[in-house]
């Protein structure tokens, strides 16, 4: 009877773990251009509660899991107030360059490679668009 109890208690455990490990998303159309801005040293500051920080995260779809994130809300997870006060962050989302500055609010794709030199990890129909736009944006310090 207590081989039995041991070997359904065993059996369920391993049902449920395997059940509830979920596997990293496969990657999309922004893998590449994500991976760069995390190699380049950007990093998107933002708050879980955040409406705007949620639509910057859709944008790249499941590919935000590469993007080098930083939670400012000390409730959400990871998350750090007191370094975003430390960088200045003021409002959400806000995305840094290291060395050339920073911009705040949702901002498109294809500008944010542009901004980090990643536009070859774009996609060919985002290189295109960004060929026949003004591409004016200025860094803040």
């Amino acid at each position: 009877m207590r081989k039995i109890l041991t070997l359904i208690t065993a059996s369920s455990l391993l049902f449920i773990t395997a059940c509830s490990t979920t596997a990293p998303a496969a990657p999309g159309k922004y893998a590449a251009v994500s991976q760069c801005l995390t190699n380049k040293g950007v990093i998107m500051y933002g708050a879980y509660w955040c409406p705007h920080c949620a639509a910057q995260k859709k944008r790249f779809g499941t590919d935000f899991q590469y993007i080098h994130y930083q939670e400012c809300d000390d409730k959400g997870r990871g998350g750090d107030h007191a370094l975003c006060v430390k960088n200045g962050i003021t409002g959400y989302p806000t995305w840094i360059f290291p060395g050339q500055g920073r911009l705040s609010g949702e901002q498109e794709v294809r500008n944010l490679a542009k901004l980090a030199n990643c536009v070859d990890d774009l996609p060919q129909a985002d290189q295109n668009l960004l060929k026949k736009e003004t591409f004016n944006i200025n860094l803040q310090n």
